[in-house]
């Protein structure tokens, strides 16, 4: 894995910790975080860190996309289950939406598995988090932004 070095004041998100993190420091191969949406803090290993914060055009591509993007199918749970955990493990914003979507209407529809409204409160931890950053509001209000922005438009 290769390490990322990045200023004090980025926003980043880990490997292994839910959220979006601000660097505060750095000493030698470790970076100083604290999370952006609670009171933790951490001292993690550069190689920890997965990336940055996506730029703001992409979050926003990401929520007009949302109707549009296709939900996991799998043949069985633990294609399903393999499936989430490649998303997941992709750091990208429009596999979070399909994990977001896969387990909200699964669960809908009374299917789903215990282990996949850890993926999706997961999913919505990076994306939601990286949302109310960029959109300057309050972490309980993106969802509420995101459900205005998929009714508002045509599909």
């Amino acid at each position: 894995m290769s390490e990322h070095i990045f200023a004090d004041g980025s926003y980043v998100l880990l490997r292994d910790r839910d959220g979006v993190w601000q660097v505060t420091g750095r000493s030698g191969q470790r970076s100083e975080l604290k999370a952006c949406h609670s009171q933790q803090r951490a001292s993690v290993s550069n190689s920890e860190i997965a990336r940055a914060m996506a730029p703001d055009a992409v979050l926003q591509e990401a929520v007009e996309r949302i109707g549009s993007v296709r939900t996991i199918q799998a043949p069985s749970n633990k294609v399903r289950r393999e499936f989430y955990k490649q998303a997941m493990d992709a750091f990208d914003e429009l596999e979070w939406v399909r994990v977001i979507k896969t387990a909200y209407l699964r669960g809908k529809d009374h299917c789903a598995q215990p282990y996949e409204e850890a993926y999706s409160q997961r999913a919505k931890s990076y994306l939601h988090g990286q949302l109310a950053i960029a959109l300057h509001i309050p972490l309980e209000q993106v969802e509420q932004y995101i459900t205005q922005k998929v009714e508002s438009d045509e599909w």
